[in-house]
């Protein structure tokens, strides 16, 4: 969806799948062929879906081998670490907004709230100068739901089964989403 009036482009994903990836590729490359002046990614409702289209996504964004999320089991021992494989394609310079609430969750919480991360990181190390070619990420709504967790199925007696949560997902600066959730920079 195009903004014409703005010169923003504007797009909405409800889950994590195989093909989001390639939906926000195409979007960043029409957005950069119209000079675009600003991103609105809609992660409202959005219940997560696949942490590796998260993670690819986040490789059009963030520069390669950017720490997206890792795994801790419960003695807080690191157990894997997703980073991004790819150089990013988004215009660094062109700020993105992403629309949060309180229905998004997981993977969903996992992009928005390494991009927000990675872009204060960045901010707080650059010269006035360079801030204004490096990526601008605002968080716009409110509180996500907080599902940081990873569970394991485990098969049991008369063809049922157990959920059980084995680990939790921390975000790059080491805090985690579980139950908290992720606060939005403008409500």
């Amino acid at each position: 969806f195009f903004i014409k009036s703005h010169n923003i482009h504007y797009l909405s994903l409800n889950m994590f799948t195989e093909n989001a990836v390639k939906q926000v590729e195409d979007l960043l490359k029409k957005a950069r062929a119209n000079n675009y002046k600003g991103l609105i990614l809609d992660l409202r409702n959005n219940s997560g879906g696949l942490l590796n289209a998260a993670i690819d996504i986040a490789g059009l964004f963030l520069d390669k081998d950017s720490l997206v999320v890792t795994t801790k089991n419960k003695q807080g021992v690191t157990t894997g670490s997703y980073s991004t494989t790819r150089a990013p394609i988004n215009d660094s310079s062109v700020p993105v907004f992403i629309l949060i609430n309180n229905y998004t969750a997981s993977a969903a919480e996992i992009l928005a709230g390494a991009l927000k991360m990675h872009s204060k990181k960045l901010a707080q190390t650059l010269t006035k100068n360079q801030q204004q070619k490096k990526q601008m990420v605002f968080l716009v709504g409110t509180q996500t739901f907080g599902k940081g967790s990873v569970q394991e199925v485990i098969p049991v007696s008369n063809n049922s089964a157990i959920k059980l949560t084995t680990q939790l997902y921390y975000l790059p600066d080491g805090t985690t989403i579980q139950g908290i959730g992720i606060e939005p920079d403008f409500v």
